[in-house]
């Protein structure tokens, strides 16, 4: 299957209608040379690969937002895309020349709109049918997003990366089960499921035991400190064997029993909560320090020159 077009409608009016063929298409700036600093950059290849990722599933934020930072976004831009109604209509061919023709707009609740051959769906059923039509995949796992960012090559991360081109925090699992399906090796769903589950846990529990042994605590100290708590249980629990209690007084201490196990589930709950949070406060402080800044005045500047000059 190959892209036969790629329509650009504003209201009821085709302002860009750009054929593709079956094989390698270019794109290419025939501005006529003027100067030797024509570069042929901002023709509008990066926005023409995000409006056909856009057909394909993507949710559009990177049409008018910095794909590094989100925060960044070009308002103007989406409200001049919404108030005109643009819509974005893709046509793709088979090996037989059968036709399937995508569509979506900007706008959004009831007023947007998404087509599969003039049939209204949303986006999971959009998605669902692409991931049958383009990998003949009828598994939720992998997504069909997962999939085709290996295809859609629109931002540098995934221009830079080969095989791990998906959001940094995507688990080697899901990986795996990508490269499994692409590679054509057909693997259970639930076991791949299973195994990123495992994955989890076992990460969950290494950051447990880090944290744990961080204050200078070593392995040996630790078994040594377990079989001292483990004799005082067996001593305890002695001493409890020859305790007399009646009926009554054994009832509270069982309805005690399970307050304790359920203070400990809790503070289990807890700890594992605040090891998350300190991996997503290290990730924060991780973005922050690699965080450039942009004197936007200033390319705004060099850009009004450029203009001017031309």
């Amino acid at each position: 299957m190959f892209i036969n077009y790629l329509k650009v409608f504003k209201g009821n009016e085709i302002i860009r209608d750009i054929p593709f063929h079956n094989g390698v298409n270019f794109i290419v700036d025939d501005t006529p040379y003027t100067r030797g600093t024509d570069s042929g950059n901002n023709v509008g290849k990066t926005t023409l690969l995000r409006l056909i990722d856009y057909c394909l599933g993507s949710d559009g934020k990177d049409i008018y937002a910095d794909t590094e930072f989100t925060n960044n976004k070009n308002n103007d831009l989406k409200i001049y895309l919404e108030e005109n109604n643009f819509l974005i209509e893709l046509s793709l061919l088979d090996e037989k020349n059968v036709e399937v023709v995508i569509a979506r707009n900007f706008l959004s609740r009831k007023n947007k709109l998404i087509t599969i051959n003039d049939e209204i769906v949303n986006d999971t059923e959009l998605k669902n049918y692409l991931n049958q039509l383009l990998f003949g995949n009828i598994d939720s796992k992998p997504s069909f997003r997962n999939l085709i960012s290996k295809f859609i090559r629109n931002t540098p991360h995934r221009m830079s990366r080969t095989l791990k081109y998906l959001h940094n925090t995507t688990t080697d699992s899901l990986y795996e089960s990508v490269h499994l399906f692409l590679l054509g090796i057909d693997v259970n769903t639930e076991v791949i499921e299973e195994k990123s589950w495992l994955e989890t846990k076992i990460k969950t529990e290494k950051d447990v035991y880090n944290r744990i042994t961080e204050d200078g605590n070593n392995e040996s100290a630790l078994k040594q400190a377990l079989i001292v708590i483990n004799r005082d249980i067996k001593n305890l629990e002695s001493r409890k064997a020859d305790f007399n209690i009646g009926k009554s007084e054994e009832a509270e201490i069982n309805e005690l029993n399970d307050i304790k196990f359920l203070i400990s589930k809790i503070a289990s709950k807890i700890g594992e909560n605040e090891t998350r949070l300190k991996l997503i406060d290290e990730a924060v402080d991780e973005l922050r320090n690699n965080m450039s800044l942009y004197d936007t005045e200033a390319i705004r500047d060099i850009y009004n020159e450029v203009v001017l000059i031309r």
